[in-house]
């Protein structure tokens, strides 16, 4: 059976407090699905027949929504290396492969269309697509071009969203996703940290699916990505822990260095905000966000997900204490977990907006310059409230 993670137990007590007060159950009586793996992501199709997909080490499986296993596909382990393209075998390169697990990264389910992208960490994070009613049939996206790497052996998120308006067709999905690239050491094989992809799915002949960046254009400069700028992107180590989106906006939960000099920095937990209507991320904006009980406060985040009661959405986050300079965890303070509400989320975000446009300061975070930025709303923060440790 796969290890217990507590974070994830705590995080469940969080659900059945939130319960209505009116449910009754004398007995909770639990589905359950034992793997012979580390389990490293899951993913719930919405609506019927409301299939589970499990990411495992070294394996994919499809659950149903009893949580009886209906399909499962072996993806490792793998002959890899960070020198060459994929596929690696035995005489393909000569550049210090070795065989080693495939630990799934992302999972991101397209249920408008159908398909589910799974991305490992072997191959450079190279992305796969798969059916949502057979896992088995699936295809890998080119391996030559980094818009194909969404994995990563750091952190890695991904979700789908809606399009921008500009293009007039909401048949049409976006790919949402943040890598940490400081591993990378190669720009050939370094993905952009974050963009919006398009993926071209052939349900009758998925090896025609491809993907692509979502909008390049050279003469003007214009790109539907970021990335960490090449001088630090070897020492700007960060998290990418979730992603969502909600009410025509992309939001991202991240840990990364609070400052440029990241050999003297310590980390700090930021919750990052862009409109999918931009195709070019000019309204990318982040802040940093934490959770405090008494005279505590804790800064790490360890796990998140966003619910909607009472029609309102809030954010819970769960935190911990680091230890100085890291983000390891005190485990001398346990952890907590704090709710945001999203509206006023999204209030924060317009003040830190105006008080920026108004300074004539751009929005843009320190690491895709290079330089300290120095647009920040310090006497303003994302209010919540604790609730559960």
């Amino acid at each position: 059976m796969a290890p217990i993670n507590m974070e994830f137990v705590k995080f469940l007590t969080v659900v059945i407090a939130l319960l209505p007060a009116h449910a009754q159950c004398s007995i909770l009586d639990l589905l359950v699905y034992t793997s012979e793996f580390p389990v490293s992501k899951l993913a719930v199709e919405e609506g019927s027949p409301g299939r589970l997909y499990v990411g495992c080490e070294n394996q994919f499986v499809q659950l149903d929504s009893s949580l009886l296993e209906k399909t499962k596909l072996t993806i490792g382990p793998k002959y890899d290396t960070d020198k060459c393209f994929p596929p690696i075998g035995d005489t393909s390169c000569n550049q210090g492969q070795s065989r080693v697990s495939n630990i799934v990264k992302v999972l991101a389910i397209n249920k408008l269309h159908n398909y589910i992208v799974m991305c490992g960490s072997v191959y450079q994070g190279l992305c796969s697509v798969h059916p949502l009613s057979n896992i088995t049939h699936s295809q890998y996206f080119e391996e030559t071009d980094h818009a194909s790497y969404i994995g990563s052996q750091k952190s890695s998120t991904a979700f789908f969203g809606p399009p921008p308006r500009i293009i007039n067709n909401t048949s049409r999905r976006m790919l949402y996703a943040a890598i940490a690239t400081y591993d990378r050491s190669e720009d050939k094989f370094s993905p952009r940290t974050i963009s919006t992809r398009e993926i071209a799915y052939d349900p009758v002949n998925i090896s025609n699916s491809s993907i692509q960046y979502f909008y390049e254009n050279d003469d003007k400069r214009e790109y539907s990505y970021l990335s960490v700028t090449s001088t630090i992107q070897s020492r700007f180590k960060v998290t990418y822990l979730f992603g969502f989106e909600l009410n025509g906006y992309g939001y991202y939960l991240s840990i990364q260095p609070a400052e440029i000099d990241v050999s003297r920095s310590s980390y700090v937990t930021k919750l990052i905000q862009f409109c999918t209507d931009d195709t070019v991320y000019k309204t990318y904006v982040e802040t940093a966000i934490k959770c405090s009980k008494g005279l505590f406060a804790y800064t790490i985040a360890t796990a998140a997900h966003i619910q909607k009661s009472d029609n309102m959405y809030r954010l819970a986050v769960s935190f911990v204490r680091p230890k100085t300079g890291t983000m390891e965890a005190d485990t001398d303070y346990g952890s907590v977990v704090c709710l945001f509400d999203m509206a006023d989320v999204r209030t924060h975000f317009n003040e830190l907006q105006k008080f920026c446009s108004n300074a004539g300061l751009g929005t843009y975070p320190w690491w895709l310059y290079g330089s300290q930025e120095t647009c920040q709303l310090s006497s303003s923060t994302v209010s919540s409230f604790w609730l559960i440790t």
